[in-house]
């Protein structure tokens, strides 16, 4: 049975993990972006001067990791996103108080969604922590390339696997089971609960692209002024 309630409950319950993620995932970026700052003009202290030999291959290791377990867990996301979007296209399509959708238009992949910014986001940090440890490892900017676009490649195939994978299976839900009836003063409450996490996510998103801002800039800021002991593994002009 397609329940309304457990649809709606699981949609909200995504929206608020998705924002977590996202919100996590800037945290990373502007605190990894502050230890390298702070690294290139030799703060460290003495004991841990040797991380400024190698400074962007740990750089590069610790955003890599974070960055495809998160983009890994957004893709999951996504897929719960879909199913629960064809459901709830379902239990809408013979109401009268509001507009009806269908399954196959909400199975559809939208480039401009948010659920595959988000991602494509992560999965380009991602990406882009790759090819730097790849070039920290071998100075061949070719390789490097390559082996950024195949992480990228790799999730994104990921990502098309759990979205086909929640579209059969809603398919095969909806073939199977009836809708639960469904009353509109449950509707309202959900549209009503629905404008206030696109609200969070709005200030969500906001806060996660200012702290990448940020931490690009204060990034950019301290590769001409290297102070450190040791040289890095990568040079000013190489970045």
């Amino acid at each position: 049975m397609i329940e309304f309630q457990s649809v709606t409950k699981e949609f909200r319950s995504l929206v608020s993990r998705r924002r977590e993620l996202i919100t996590f995932l800037g945290s990373v970026f502007a605190a990894l972006g502050i230890f390298l700052q702070n690294t290139l003009a030799g703060s460290l202290p003495p004991p841990l001067a040797g991380i400024e030999e190698h400074l962007f291959r740990y750089y590069a290791v610790m955003l890599m990791v974070p960055s495809l377990i998160l983009a890994l867990r957004m893709a999951r996301l996504h897929g719960g996103m879909i199913l629960n979007g064809m459901l709830y296209a379902r239990l809408m399509q013979h109401q009268d108080f509001t507009t009806t959708g269908e399954p196959e238009e909400a199975a559809r992949h939208h480039v401009l969604g948010v659920s595959f910014l988000q991602f494509l986001l992560a999965d380009f940090i991602a990406g882009f922590s790759a090819a730097v440890l790849s070039f920290t490892l071998t100075p061949r900017p070719a390789l490097a390339l390559a082996a950024g676009i195949g992480v990228f490649l790799a999730w994104l195939a990921l990502y098309a696997r759990f979205h086909h994978a929640a579209v059969q299976f809603a398919r095969r839900k909806i073939a199977t089971e009836a809708c639960a009836p469904l009353d509109r003063a449950d509707w309202e409450a959900h549209v009503s609960a629905s404008l206030a996490d696109a609200n969070h996510d709005l200030i969500a998103i906001v806060g996660f692209v200012g702290l990448m801002v940020f931490s690009v800039f204060e990034v950019m800021s301290g590769l001409g002024q290297i102070r450190t002991s040791h040289l890095p593994d990568l040079r000013g002009d190489e970045v």
